[in-house]
């Protein structure tokens, strides 16, 4: 079967659990997928970035940055 350029191709969706709309549905997925589309790296990221935006002010910020690159000396040592 040929079709028209113009025909539209419909895809079906997936039915959502019961109790759940379809975007609760997609959140829990995304949500169970991220540790396998996330590398260390990403996440390490995230979490820092996460850990200097709860900052009071400039000096917390300061503070939090400090002690975020003595952490990744003592972890990784001298050359990171």
């Amino acid at each position: 079967m040929q079709r028209n350029e113009h025909e539209a191709v419909t895809v079906a969706q997936p039915a959502a659990l019961p109790g759940q709309e379809p975007s609760a549905l997609r959140a829990w997925l995304n949500r169970l997928s991220r540790p396998f589309r996330e590398s260390i790296w990403q996440r390490e990221l995230r979490d820092r970035e996460a850990y200097l935006a709860n900052a009071q002010n400039l000096a917390d910020v300061e503070a939090r940055m400090r002690a975020l690159e003595r952490n990744a000396f003592s972890r990784h040592g001298a050359f990171g």
